[in-house]
Parts: structure tokens; C-alpha cells; sequence
């Protein structure tokens, strides 16, 4: 289960970090397991919590998440590809994908860092 927190980058210096419990978070979801993930992305403020988890995103479209007058919007991945990114938008011939190498090979055999081309 992966989720992704999407937000806007706002200064937060002003406003206390609540403390964090996961076992005292509010209950959102059919899972109480995904509920600390929920009440996450709403203390951060986000404005999207993009999950394939079905107790996220019970209806596998979009769900509507509320906690102390702040809003979320849970979807689903191709959802929110489908919504906000045109590939006619992306330089496929720019990417470099060495990088995915890194990310996926097993921590033990890693040696460094792939050069950037």
C-alpha cells in the first residue's frame, strides 16, 4: 500500500505542529489502519491523498475527507493522472530513468549514486 501526499508548498511557521498519535487519530475509513494516513495529509494540509487503497477510496474514483475546516480529496492514481496531466505536456526524450535503478535495487548492493547525464 502506497499512498502519495500532494500539497501546495505554503509557509508554516506561524502555525504549531500538532503532536501525532496514530493510535488517537480520528476515524475516516472502513481500515483503522489507513486512518493515521488520512489524518496525515490533513494536518499537512494537503490537497490530495492519491491511493489505489479501496478504504481510501471506497467508490475507486475520488472521496471527500474533512477535519478542523480542512479539506482533502483522495483519488485514485490514474484518476488523478486523467484529471491533471496531459502527456502531450511531457519531454518523454528528457527523462532519465537511471535513477530507478537506485530506487528499486536492494539497499545492501548499492553503491552509489548513478551519474546524472
Amino acid at each position: 500500500m502506497s499512498q502519495l501526499y500532494a500539497t501546495s508548498c505554503k509557509p508554516s511557521a506561524s502555525r504549531p505542529h500538532p503532536s501525532f498519535d496514530p493510535l488517537q487519530a480520528p476515524i475516516f475509513t472502513r481500515d483503522r489502519q489507513d486512518d493515521p494516513i488520512v489524518y496525515t495529509a490533513l494536518l499537512a494540509e494537503a490537497d490530495y491523498l492519491i491511493s489505489d487503497d479501496r478504504d481510501i477510496v471506497p467508490d475507486r474514483r475520488e472521496h471527500h475527507y474533512e477535519h478542523d475546516g480542512h479539506h482533502l480529496l483522495a483519488v485514485t492514481f490514474n484518476r488523478f493522472l486523467a484529471a491533471h496531466f496531459e502527456p502531450t505536456d511531457l519531454d518523454w526524450a528528457a527523462i532519465d530513468g537511471h535513477w530507478l535503478r537506485r530506487a528499486y535495487a536492494d539497499p545492501l548492493q548499492r553503491t552509489e549514486d548513478p551519474p546524472n547525464v
